[in-house]
């Protein structure tokens, strides 16, 4: 994976931990940096002597001009903790072209409805396809459900309320508060199937929406996505992106059980191969070549960005889970190398055939 230097520009503190950070791209990549609402960039950056590698949405839209990135501090997070206390405008770091499948699905010239679900730092990619949508859709409508603890943890809450303002007759927020009461039990609590059901028809209709988007906590993507499906939704017009899972560990965990022999493994990247044998006690794919020294592309390690991506030219190979692969991507024989261990004797995996 190639990194390329971005210059902070400015930082701005949204609530007690998070923060927006703009950037200046050189003038080198600035073309390269063309992206679309929704995506992602790869971010490596050495922390008190450690190379840290952490992937973040971009909040910005292409047509405001600029990079932009929302952080919120994890517990235990190396990068977001530096990011929020530490980083400095002027402070260059390193990081990869724009990434990422969970794109906005527009027509600039249809009339449509989307309806958007986040929660926390889920809001950051759907920020930047509201945006965009809003800008380059005239004649489209927008409706955002918007979950967090209290009103003091909203992210990017001013440029939402701007937003509303700005595009009165077709932008729609909901703000859910789970730890701060509001005049409307409908929306106290978090996000999740009995709220949407209570939302159908008075805050959409689900006959005249066109497509969906979930950004956020796992079990309310999951439990929320399931809602729509339940209610005839077609999984064509469903999108959403996770930012951790709990699976990957679950399945782990299930596989420490089973009889895995010594695999022989071929990775390719470069043109160049490099030869190993996976054992029992190797967790996947792409750490065991890692330990082996190759360069290989990767961020979350949780089956969710699909940066580690490959093609497995030959064998059979197992994945934990997928959160990112498309059904036709995992039909030509990609896969998640994060997540997937060999299950024949010999497997060759190509990061070069995309």
């Amino acid at each position: 994976m190639e990194f390329y230097p971005l210059k902070v520009s400015h930082i701005e503190h949204l609530t007690a931990d998070s923060v927006r950070v703009d950037f200046h791209s050189s003038q080198l990549v600035s073309e390269d940096y063309n992206y679309k609402s929704g995506q992602y960039l790869v971010f490596e950056y050495e922390i008190y002597g450690e190379t840290v590698r952490r992937s973040y949405s971009l909040c910005s839209s292409p047509e405001e001009n600029t990079i932009s990135i929302g952080i919120k501090v994890v517990p235990g997070g190396v990068f977001s903790t530096y990011a929020k206390n530490e980083l400095q405008v002027n402070d260059v770091v390193m990081a990869s072209l724009p990434q990422g499948n969970f794109v906005n699905k527009m027509e600039t010239e249809a009339d449509m409805h989307f309806v958007f679900f986040a929660a926390g730092s889920g809001i950051t990619p759907i920020l930047s396809m509201i945006k965009s949508t809003l800008s380059l859709s005239p004649d489209s409508q927008v409706t955002l459900f918007y979950g967090n603890k209290n009103v003091r943890s909203i992210m990017f809450l001013e440029e939402l309320e701007a937003l509303k303002n700005l595009f009165v007759e077709r932008l729609q927020v909901f703000h859910l508060l789970s730890r701060q009461p509001q005049e409307s039990e409908t929306f106290n609590g978090r996000i999740d199937r009995k709220k949407l059901d209570l939302w159908i028809p008075t805050c959409f209709d689900t006959g005249k929406v066109d497509q969906y988007f979930l950004c956020g906590p796992e079990e309310m993507i999951m439990d929320v996505r399931d809602g729509l499906f339940d209610l005839g939704i077609k999984r064509d017009q469903v999108y959403f992106e996770l930012f951790t899972t709990n699976e990957g560990k679950k399945a782990r965990k299930e596989r420490q059980e089973e009889t895995v022999s010594s695999k022989r493994m071929e990775i390719v990247l470069d043109g160049k191969t490099m030869l190993m044998d996976f054992r029992k006690d190797d967790d996947n794919i792409l750490d065991k070549a890692l330990l082996q020294g190759a360069d290989l592309p990767f961020a979350c390690k949780g089956g969710v960005c699909c940066t580690c991506k490959a093609k497995l030219v030959s064998g059979e190979a197992k994945m934990y889970v997928n959160y990112g692969l498309e059904h036709d991507e995992i039909e030509r024989g990609y896969i998640l190398t994060c997540q997937s261990y060999p299950i024949s004797d010999h497997v060759v995996v190509s990061f070069d055939a995309m």
